[in-house]
């Protein structure tokens, strides 16, 4: 249980936030940025997955779908998030987008049925709002953050 609650989770997000960083000061960037703006935005990115989480985890739990315990639940959720992002990032920057789309859909999946086995479908709703929460910061609010720094 221990390996599952803790152990597991801490890990991948150690890696993830690793891969991460170094997706952004090595592998060749779309943008012009430089490389420290490219590691200061990735490092802002993965800040905002805390609070991100913590509002789909809300969101969740006033739609009846909570996650027990809350701490355990959050490390796995941030987890399945940072994990896959990071490894789509580098496989998709090495082998190509569609791989690595496929490449971190899998591993998602993968961790959420090891984290989330005893309640599966539960889970999968409460992901779901946990992905929607994300998709606002992603596709909203880091956008502005990043006109606020040209």
């Amino acid at each position: 249980m221990r390996v599952r609650d803790v152990y597991l989770p801490v890990s991948v997000i150690g890696a993830a936030v690793v891969l991460m960083l170094l997706q952004a000061a090595f592998l060749p960037a779309d943008t012009g940025d430089d490389q420290l703006q490219r590691i200061m935005l990735a490092s802002v990115r993965i800040l905002f997955y805390v609070p991100v989480l913590l509002v789909g985890m809300g969101l969740s739990a006033m739609f009846g779908y909570p996650f027990a315990p809350a701490h355990w639940s959050a490390l796995q959720l941030l987890s399945a998030a940072l994990g896959p992002a990071a490894l789509r990032g580098v496989v998709g920057g090495v082998a190509g987008d569609f791989v690595g789309m496929i490449v971190s859909v899998g591993l998602f999946l993968g961790l959420v049925g090891y984290f989330f086995n005893e309640e599966a479908v539960d889970a999968l709703i409460a992901i779901f709002l946990v992905v929607a929460a994300h998709a606002v910061v992603t596709f909203l609010l880091m956008p502005l953050f990043t006109m606020f720094l040209a």
